[in-house]
């Protein structure tokens, strides 16, 4: 994982961390057609398009994110759905299949 994602990752706040990320992405020219689902707060997980500037829509489990994550790429014929533990780092990348 290419160094300035990694600092991104180690940001406190939730909208410092959702900035860095999105700047460290953009810088390192990873995959653009994207969308994210990251924490937000202690409890919640945010779905981040790439290039938004303010979530899609906010969940209380990750469970719940993912699947709209899924759906919100399937309906913007997105290529794929990235999803971040906790701390930021990522955890795993589902390629979406359009029909």
């Amino acid at each position: 994982m290419p160094e300035k994602i990694t600092k991104a990752c180690d940001s406190k706040t939730y909208e410092a961390r959702k900035q860095a990320i999105a700047r460290a992405m953009q810088e390192a020219r990873l995959e653009r057609d994207c969308i994210h689902v990251i924490a937000h707060g202690k409890e919640q997980w945010a779905v981040l398009p790439e290039g938004a500037k303010r979530s899609y829509k906010i969940y209380r489990d990750k469970t719940a994110a993912v699947s709209s994550a899924k759906e919100l790429a399937r309906k913007k014929s997105v290529s794929s759905v990235t999803l971040h533990r906790r701390d930021g780092m990522l955890d795993r990348t589902f390629d979406i299949k359009h029909k």
